[in-house]
């Protein structure tokens, strides 16, 4: 299931194109693209679909029956983290705000793959799934395939668990956080830890028309899809802008502790073209 247009990625990579050129004009200022591979063997993880056939380890598939690869150091240091929230929150609005936070991790990771940097996606929570590691834009279509699987499930991680996920990454560079920022209550807590394990963190905050722009008028069934609490409102002009001063008051504060923690946060609702999508996170400076 394709997550972006052709006619977007094209625009992407004209983007790189010109980011690169840009470089060139500059002595000095082009960042080395790395295409050899370290020797020292690092580390072995499970084969993901699109890894090289030479790097499979057969002695250990003869003994354990699953397919290795053979990680080296190199490779081992990835530059960018996913992290996408899939908690129960997300599955609200048309199109759901799960779908568009699925449609951040494909760009991300296709500029990532574009631009031959590596990167390592998680979904929270986890459950049952394996990082999947992004190593060359070959392997993006298996990405889309990856995600195109994934369903929102469960809550977010808790704090500990969400602690123990970021140790256990190797990687150095920055971490993007894609959630609609309904998360566990000690919020400052999850941004001061993203500070601590990562050189920068990005915080791309799902929201829907739905929720910025409720109803006027009428009866409205509200019901929490984590917790199964249920609540009836008739809203009127009067509500409506009460919800609205509370929803933003709600938001503030959280983007005042993402920035207080030295990080970025950056908003996009399920009503943003691609185009427009491009053109904000270019003016924020949120893709590389």
């Amino acid at each position: 299931m394709p997550f972006l247009s052709p006619g977007f990625k094209e625009k992407l990579r004209e983007y790189h194109l010109n980011l690169l050129q840009g470089r060139d004009a500059v002595v000095g200022s082009r960042r080395s693209a790395r295409t050899g591979r370290s020797l020292e063997l690092a580390d072995f993880r499970s084969y993901s679909p699109g890894d090289e056939l030479k790097r499979v380890d057969f002695k250990a598939y003869a003994r354990l029956k699953k397919l290795y690869v053979k990680v080296y150091e190199e490779e081992e240091m990835g530059n960018f983290v996913v992290l996408l929230d899939r908690s129960l929150s997300l599955d609200f609005g048309e199109p759901s705000k799960f779908f568009l936070a699925q449609k951040m991790a494909s760009l991300i990771a296709f500029l990532a793959l574009n631009q031959r940097e590596k990167a390592v996606f998680f979904p929270l929570p986890q459950e049952e799934e394996k990082p999947f590691y992004l190593h060359h834009i070959n392997y993006y279509p298996y990405f889309e395939e990856h995600l195109s699987h994934l369903l929102p499930a469960g809550k977010f991680s808790s704090l500990q668990k969400f602690k123990n996920l970021l140790e256990s990454i190797p990687f150095h560079g920055g971490i993007y956080l894609i959630t609609d920022l309904f998360l566990p209550s000690d919020f400052a807590s999850y941004w001061k830890l993203l500070k601590l394990h990562s050189l920068a963190f990005t915080v791309i905050a799902i929201q829907s028309h739905e929720e910025l722009e409720p109803p006027e008028i009428g009866e409205v069934n509200l019901r929490d899809l984590e917790e199964e609490d249920k609540l009836s409102f008739y809203f009127q002009k009067e509500t409506i802008q009460l919800y609205k001063e509370r929803y933003n008051n709600y938001f503030r504060q959280r983007v005042e502790e993402i920035i207080k923690a030295g990080g970025k946060c950056f908003f996009v609702n399920n009503l943003d073209s691609e185009d427009t999508l491009l053109y904000r996170l270019l003016k924020e400076g949120v893709i590389f």
